[in-house]
């Protein structure tokens, strides 16, 4: 406030001054001006010189009187100078005050700021302060009411032991009687006992065989253990009895019902039995053929035998021969090494269209694959099964492909059953899988390598040992 008001005075001082010097200035001119008309009004008469004395007298004045304004406006003009000065010494000093004053806010609020801070930390201290002090004043409560109740017992421990020693006298006496009680009673009814106990471990084997009778687990497990083939066509019957609107889909597995999978499985049987009554003792060697393919490895032929699913063996061929990679085979091991008795090829001959005028260059080579028949396949993997899929129907197969990684394995087990042959292509499913399928089993068959020439020669030879084709 005391800087604001000295910069106001001598602001105001300093308009004072330029008023007054300006006044001054206009009143000499006025006082000039009127001499000069006065000095051309005078007549030119005798008196003249009279008259110049006083003109010269009065210009005197006039002169002395302006050198005495000028003194004065050039003391005016030092004294401007100076305020002129003072007044930007006053406003560098006011720019100082400023940045000091913003200075001193920011400092003040960033003041405010760490001391709300603190005030707030102080107060929830003072918070967890206050919690403890409860709860240490309500624990010495606890105490003093604890003291106040030891104070109370105490007066009446002479009393309790009084007491005790009466109770533990007709406590032995009252056990005294008890076994007097126990021995007549064992007397009694101590047969009688046993027959209880005897009754009830029958009556809960009793409820536990009805619960199980009550349960269609069950009931299915006895039919399984304890059904004679004779009574299968009974129980086709009573099976028939039961089909109504309500439980229709029960009876179908996809698109085909459970009939239509019976049937189909019994004929696949039947052909099987047939197939392995004409070949019985076919075979006029001793050793036993094994089914494979061929693969070429470093220029070498070798039979890969599939009798294990597990780890198939690779044996040379005993001559040399020229044949397609991954073609199926049939061959005796003699000496550690494969005599072919079988070749097979997957494909048929080309068909060449009578009348073809078109160019050899331009034409293109149609391939015709063997047919195995409309048999199911499931094909279990995760790369490549649209190829592998129209492979084996151009095949003439019927082929449902199951990828583990993006389908579970409750969709996994209706396929199972609806297949005739199952190809896993063991480096393309998870090991998980192996708790779902038994591969020990004589319609699945593992590709350790997969292309589309062994997913055929694999299907093939599944069939050809389920004796299928």
């Amino acid at each position: 406030m005391d800087f604001r008001s000295q910069k106001k005075s001598l602001t105001e001082k300093l308009e004072l001054k330029k008023q007054e010097r300006s006044k001054r200035t206009a009143t000499l001119l006025r006082q000039v001006k009127k001499a000069e008309g006065e000095k051309a009004r005078l007549p030119l008469d005798s008196s003249c010189n009279r008259n110049d004395e006083k003109e010269r007298k009065l210009r005197k004045q006039l002169q002395s009187q302006l050198r005495k304004l000028q003194k004065r406006q050039e003391e005016q003009k030092r004294f401007t100078k100076q305020l002129q000065k003072d007044l930007m010494a006053v406003r560098d000093r006011e720019s100082v005050l400023k940045q000091e004053n913003w200075e001193l806010r920011r400092e003040l609020h960033e003041t405010g700021k760490h001391q709300m801070e603190k005030q707030q930390a102080l107060k929830a201290q003072l918070d967890v302060e206050t919690d403890k002090r409860i709860q240490a004043e309500r624990v010495a409560e606890q105490l003093q009411t604890e003291k106040l109740k030891k104070n109370k017992s105490g007066n009446k421990l002479a009393d309790l032991a009084n007491q005790v020693k009466h109770l533990r006298a007709s406590n032995q006496e009252y056990r005294q009687k008890l076994e007097n009680y126990d021995l007549l009673k064992d007397q009694e009814y101590g047969g009688m006992k046993q027959d209880i106990d005897k009754l009830s471990k029958e009556l809960d084997q009793y409820k536990l065989e009805e619960k199980k009778l009550k349960d269609p687990s069950y009931l299915v497990k006895a039919m399984k253990e304890n059904l004679t083939p004779a009574q299968i066509p009974e129980l086709l019957n009573v099976l028939e009895t039961f089909i109504n609107l309500e439980n229709l889909r029960y009876f179908y597995r996809g698109k085909h019902n459970v009939f239509h999978i019976l049937m189909r499985r019994s004929g696949l049987l039947k052909h099987r039995s047939r197939k392995m009554t004409e070949r019985g003792d076919a075979s006029s060697s001793t050793e036993e053929e094994r089914l494979g393919y061929l693969v070429e490895q470093r220029g070498e032929w070798l039979f890969v035998d599939l009798a294990e699913n597990e780890f198939p063996f690779k044996y040379p061929l005993s001559w040399d021969m020229q044949a397609r990679n991954e073609s199926p085979a049939r061959a005796v091991i003699v000496e550690g090494k494969a005599v072919l008795t079988k070749l097979f090829t997957l494909e048929l001959p080309d068909r060449e269209e009578k009348g073809s005028v078109l160019p050899i260059k331009t034409k293109t080579r149609k391939r015709t694959f063997a047919a195995f028949g409309n048999y199911h396949v499931l094909l279990i993997g995760a790369r490549f099964l649209s190829d592998y899929k129209v492979r084996l129907e151009n095949h003439g197969c019927t082929v449902t492909i199951h990828n583990p990684y993006e389908e579970n394995y409750d969709l996994l087990s209706g396929k199972l059953n609806q297949a005739d042959v199952i190809l896993v292509c063991e480096k393309h499913v998870p090991h998980t899988l192996w708790g779902h399928i038994d591969r020990t089993e004589e319609k699945v068959s593992i590709l350790k390598n997969d292309s589309r020439d062994l997913v055929a020669a694999h299907a093939y030879w599944t069939l050809e040992r389920c004796g299928l084709v």
